[in-house]
């Protein structure tokens, strides 16, 4: 088997309505870059793994792996690159639209940058405003800072994102992994869901010496939370908290923890007194209702559960 330069992949569940974009938007950059997709299907049930081999399995360069479980995603993007015959695989979300160039872009960042383990696109609004993906490590310091107007601009969140820049973490929508680096660093950690395994890999990344590159000359649209939003629907953001406290408890301190806690508990309330105080902004933004802070306040405080 001849070794590719890089091994493209999607994990789907139930992505019928979104996952042809993706597809139709990568199919030219597969043959630009010589590479390849193979969709993991995550025990789909809408028939998406169907409608993926019909419509492209004349391309040559789009294969479907049927999985008969939802396995979550680390575990998942896991036995993929575990089996990777490529230095290098991109792990692209399906509810995202691939701008022209952008995998060319993003693996040329990866391959000149041989202290680089990850790598990630811009990311963009359907509306093509910027979506930030830059990101620093959540302890509770920087996430003060996120949520501080005059301070914000300090934060990697509020950067310009127009430069490349190494950064302490990126959005996981697409990421271009050096299979090295990665098994090395141990893959996913399998506890995390959807939300921040990403986070946790780049941070055991960047303590075993590796670095992290945002790209911007690659650019994505994403949707974010398509899929997770089928199992949670309007609660999906209330995923990340759980997610952040199981960073914190597995690479910070007992006292970042509290402090995170405390910090969310205020930053709740403080939405639901805006909440009620313009109930224009309830109705259009759900983190803002009352009914949304008390659940993340329940959640901050009920040991990491997730809301079913």
């Amino acid at each position: 088997m001849t070794c590719q330069r890089a091994q493209v992949a999607a994990i789907n569940w139930n992505g019928r309505e979104f996952i042809t974009a993706m597809i139709d938007s990568i199919l030219p950059q597969l043959r630009e870059t010589g590479t390849t997709l193979l969709v993991f299907d995550n025990g789909s049930n809408d028939s998406s793994a169907d409608l993926i081999e019909e419509k492209y399995h004349q391309s040559g360069i789009v294969d479907v792996y049927r999985n008969m479980e939802n396995i979550g995603f680390g575990k998942a993007a896991n036995r993929i690159i575990s089996g990777a015959t490529s230095p290098y695989v991109v792990i692209v979300n399906t509810d995202t639209v691939l701008l022209p160039g952008c995998l060319q872009n993003l693996l040329v960042s990866l391959e000149s940058r041989p202290e680089v383990a990850f790598a990630g696109p811009k990311l963009l609004w359907p509306d093509g405003s910027l979506q930030p993906s830059r990101r620093d490590f959540p302890f509770p310091g920087k996430l003060l800072l996120e949520n501080t107007p005059l301070l914000r601009k300090l934060t990697a969140k509020h950067s310009a994102h127009s430069e490349g820049a190494y950064t302490d973490w990126l959005v996981g929508a697409m990421m271009a992994i050096r299979v090295k680096a990665f098994n090395e660093s141990g893959g996913f950690k399998e506890e995390f869901l959807f939300f921040h395994e990403e986070t946790d890999l780049q941070f055991r990344l960047r303590k075993s010496g590796w670095k992290v590159w945002f790209e911007p000359s690659a650019e994505v649209i994403h949707l974010e939370g398509a899929s997770s939003s089928q199992l949670y629907g309007s609660s999906v953001y209330l995923q990340h908290i759980p997610g952040k406290l199981m960073f914190l408890e597995t690479h910070g301190t007992r006292a970042d923890v509290a402090s995170y806690k405390l910090l969310m508990t205020i930053l709740q309330l403080h939405r639901m007194l805006i909440g009620k105080l313009s109930a224009k902004l309830a109705a259009s933004d759900i983190r803002f209702t009352e009914k949304y802070c008390r659940e993340a306040i329940r959640l901050l405080w009920s040991q990491g559960e997730r809301p079913a």
